[in-house]
């Protein structure tokens, strides 16, 4: 601890008091930790600060319980999520990696609130969806012959995959891990095909039904339709 703090209790409530350059003593309750910090200028009595602090107790006691309960209400809770269209529990950590045992998720939430839990969730999604690619992208181009020079993974808002046809580079949306791998598979061999063909015109579709016959059925499961 820094030598400038102290800590001492009001009615069971820790508080730190720190010297300041302010010139008034001023009692802060940090919203994202509901600790109480006392700030002493500097010259002035830490004995009367602490006396001002005590008479401001029955504040301190409820500015704590309300960052509490805004603390609680934002901690990431354990529950269910979809990976690959089946609904798998999940637990939150606070150490080591993310990971899926086979049948629960073990998600590393560094922070608190639905932020980080979020950004926890997506990078767990990109792990996944990165192994699974991995895994099936190179039968697609040996069936194919159709061969992207390099391929990328993206929290998108819009759009399941896209290509860049000129530097032939595949980009895929994280959110592909949320569901069935069929529809992973359709949005891999759609972009596969925009290599040849640039437009969704008629040769575009007649790849894909060569290769996917079920594709339409594929394309409407991951749009909900």
């Amino acid at each position: 601890m820094n030598n400038s703090e102290n800590v001492f209790f009001i009615d069971g409530i820790k508080v730190t008091s720190k010297r300041s350059r302010g010139r008034r003593v001023r009692i802060k309750v940090d919203g994202s930790t509901a600790e109480v910090l006392l700030f002493v200028p500097r010259g002035a009595s830490e004995a009367a600060a602490r006396k001002f602090a005590a008479s401001k107790a029955g504040w301190i006691k409820s500015a704590v319980e309300r960052a509490a309960k805004r603390i609680e209400a934002n901690r990431p809770k354990d529950g269910a999520i979809r990976l690959f269209g089946s609904e798998v529990n999940f637990t939150v950590r606070r150490g080591g990696r993310s990971y899926f045992d086979g049948q629960a998720v073990f998600l590393t939430v560094k922070g608190e609130g639905e932020e980080s839990f979020n950004k926890a969730l997506t990078e767990f999604y990109r792990e996944e969806l990165r192994a699974y690619i991995e895994s099936v992208l190179p039968d697609f181009v040996r069936k194919t012959g159709l061969i992207p020079s390099e391929w990328r993974l993206r929290d998108m808002k819009t759009r399941w995959g896209s290509c860049a046809v000129k530097t032939k580079k595949l980009t895929f949306n994280v959110k592909l891990a949320m569901y069935p791998k069929e529809c992973a598979d359709y949005v891999i061999l759609h972009e596969l095909a925009h290599l040849k063909y640039a437009d969704h015109g008629r040769n575009f579709k007649a790849l894909l039904t060569a290769y996917m016959p079920d594709w339409k059925l594929r394309k409407n499961l991951l749009n909900g339709e």
